[in-house]
């Protein structure tokens, strides 16, 4: 009957017309099942349930992934294993050393550049006005115990995160500098989300940071600095570990231009966070409006940033 339908083996198809309709009939049945099943699980799933999957699970393997580490190995045993690119990297030894000098050089280059752009002492504290601009240019004075300034200031702040979809985000941030130039940073935020089917979700995720203000001058201030992060709900709570890095400008009165990027682990999922905001700071309130990029694994976002900051 198969021979009959697809013409012997070795001269190629000769379909039915039955045979043809028969073939399109389940193709399409199965695309439209196919559809239906991701479209139910997605309703139901969600982006936040997505998250949680990939936080406490891990994100579900590629078979792509798969196939390339096969034929990775299968590459490298035709040729020889590790010993052929051993034998074959000798020679070149000096351009591998000059190129991992200027790799390095150009990965630390947002540590080293902005310490020596702004002629830095690390020796050298630095004291806070009581918010941007204060009877003076800036923020931070270098002078010892200068008129006006302190040794510990801080900073709270609450925005709003629109991402133009079913997610909606509350957020809030602090920072604690002190004159030593070793602080704290945390960031609190609720997401909320609005399902397909109808019902409502909910989680919360944030960090805390032990940070260091690596670069600091009368308009400037860089921080990087190194914590956790977290994910909490109804079944527990995740951690992972968290790499920040913050720069403050202050160009010129009111302004106030900020940018943060947050890198690492939470639970089995990577993440990455880029927020950048630009406020305009009167007699210590400061209001901004932003960008901010959130990825999680699988689960990420776009949204405009609306928030109040106080200086105190």
């Amino acid at each position: 009957m198969l021979e009959t339908q697809l013409g012997p083996i070795g001269h190629g198809p000769r379909m039915t017309p039955r045979t043809r309709r028969w073939f399109a009939r389940t193709i399409l049945l199965g695309l439209a099942a196919w559809c239906v099943v991701g479209s139910a699980a997605l309703a139901q799933n969600g982006a936040l349930q997505t998250m949680r999957e990939d936080v406490r699970e891990g994100a579900p393997s590629s078979p792509a992934s798969a196939a390339d580490s096969s034929a990775d190995r299968s590459s490298e045993s035709r040729h020889g294993g590790s010993d052929y690119d051993w034998d074959h990297c000798q020679n070149t030894g000096g351009v591998v050393l000059l190129a991992c000098y200027l790799g390095v050089a150009t990965a630390t280059a947002p540590i080293w550049g902005p310490h020596a752009f702004l002629d830095d002492n690390l020796s050298t504290n630095g004291y806070f006005l009581r918010f941007p601009y204060d009877d003076y240019s800036g923020y931070i004075r270098t002078e010892e115990w200068a008129e006006g300034t302190r040794s510990v200031a801080a900073r709270v702040d609450v925005a709003y995160i629109e991402t133009f979809d079913r997610l909606d985000i509350i957020s809030g941030r602090l920072l604690v500098e002190t004159a030593p130039r070793f602080g704290v940073a945390a960031s609190f935020n609720h997401l909320e989300e609005r399902l397909r089917s109808g019902g409502r979700d909910a989680l919360q995720i944030g960090d805390c940071n032990l940070v260091y203000r690596f670069a600091q001058g009368e308009w400037a201030e860089f921080r990087t600095g190194l914590g956790l992060n977290w994910l909490n709900d109804c079944r527990g709570t995740d951690l992972g570990f968290n790499f920040t890095y913050a720069v403050d400008l202050y160009p010129r009165k009111p302004w106030v231009l900020s940018a943060t990027i947050d890198a690492g682990t939470l639970g089995h999922a990577g993440l990455f966070r880029f927020r950048t905001t630009a406020g305009v700071v009167f007699h210590g309130i400061e209001t901004y409006a932003g960008y901010e990029y959130t990825d999680i694994e699988r689960t990420h976002w776009n949204g405009l940033v609306a928030g109040l900051r106080i200086w105190f």
